[in-house]
């Protein structure tokens, strides 16, 4: 939770702001929170921050998207310096998105080791 206010206050404290129009303002706020909900949901389908050591979770929003939390997190530095104006917090997340698609490779590659539906369920999910 402290990593997300972090990010929140790092975007609507930027020192180098631009002014947006009203809808790509609000179209950030609204991808923030969708960010956020996919998380959540996420979270509370998988009951877990931590490692997770049981089956391939293929129900609820997993039955949709492989990698929910990892979506929601790119919504989320996406909308935020969308909707705050803040140019260097969104040149930032480009670094941190390209970090969160290294750590989906990385476990695409365990998940594909661990279970055998897993390339199965990979074609029938998105992202």
């Amino acid at each position: 939770m402290l990593l997300w206010l972090s990010w929140f206050a790092l975007c609507s404290l930027d020192s180098y702001k631009i002014e947006l129009s009203f809808i790509v303002k609000y179209a950030g706020g609204l991808i923030s929170i969708l960010g956020v909900a996919l998380f959540i949901i996420a979270l509370l389908t998988i009951k877990s921050l931590e490692s997770y050591d049981g089956e391939l979770i293929t129900t609820g929003i997993y039955s949709k998207i492989r990698h929910p939390m990892y979506l929601g997190f790119i919504c989320w530095l996406i909308g935020a310096p969308l909707f705050f104006g803040a140019v260097f917090s969104l040149f930032l997340s480009f670094l941190f998105i390209a970090n969160v698609l290294f750590w989906r490779h990385l476990e695409e590659i365990e998940l594909d080791e661990r279970f055998k539906s897993y390339g199965e369920y990979r074609k029938t999910t998105l992202f």
